[in-house]
C-alpha cells in the first residue's frame, strides 16, 4: 500500500465508488492521520497534474476522496472543520 496521500486518497475514493466501506474508512483514517494544524493533508508526493508545493497541498486536500472524508461512510469524519477551513 502507498504512503503517498494522494495515492491513498484515490484509493479511498474507488472504494466509495466501489461500495467498500471498510476499505474506504481504513485510507480515510490514514488520510486523517496526515492532516496537519492547518487542515492541510501532508504527505503526497506527486498528482496527477505533477503540482507540488501549496498546490500540491490543496489537490491532495481536496481531493475528490477528502471532502468525501468529511462524511464517511457510517459516521462523522474526525477532522471536518479543520478541512472545510483550510480549502477557504
Amino acid at each position: 500500500m502507498s504512503n503517498d496521500s494522494y495515492v491513498v486518497a484515490l484509493g479511498a475514493n474507488v472504494s466509495l465508488l466501489a461500495g467498500d466501506a471498510e476499505a474506504a474508512r481504513a485510507l480515510m483514517t490514514k488520510l486523517a492521520a496526515k492532516q496537519d494544524k492547518s487542515g492541510a493533508v501532508k504527505g503526497a508526493v506527486t498528482t496527477i497534474t505533477r503540482s507540488g508545493g501549496e498546490a500540491l497541498d490543496v489537490e491532495t486536500t481536496c481531493s475528490p476522496c477528502w471532502l468525501g472524508c468529511v462524511n464517511p461512510p457510517g459516521g462523522r469524519g474526525r477532522k471536518r472543520d479543520e478541512v472545510l477551513e483550510f480549502d477557504v
